[in-house]
């Protein structure tokens, strides 16, 4: 890779701005959070996902998003803190 691309690239990337932090919400891009490797060899494995259903807290269970893996094309359900909003549909 050349030093100009090189340059561009890490520009682009310091310039852009984390989406606030909230709860996620359909049409969100999605990464799984994770201690060490475990959210990097699920991300080579599922890539990123998008949240498709939110299922509401029933008597003793929370929240859960449903995550459509774009690479994969699997479909799981995770609490909020197994997510990380990488890309929000208001933004």
């Amino acid at each position: 890779m050349s030093t100009l691309l090189k340059s561009w690239a890490a520009a682009m990337h310091s310039s852009v701005r984390r989406p606030p932090l909230h709860p996620p919400k359909v049409g969100d891009i999605v990464r799984l959070s994770g201690p060490g490797g475990i959210g990097r060899a699920f991300k080579n494995t599922h890539g990123v996902g998008i949240i498709t259903q939110i299922k509401p807290a029933t008597q003793g269970r929370r929240i859960e998003y449903e995550v459509k893996w774009l690479k994969s094309e699997e479909r799981m359900c995770f609490n909020e803190e197994d997510l990380m909003v990488i890309s929000d549909v208001d933004g």
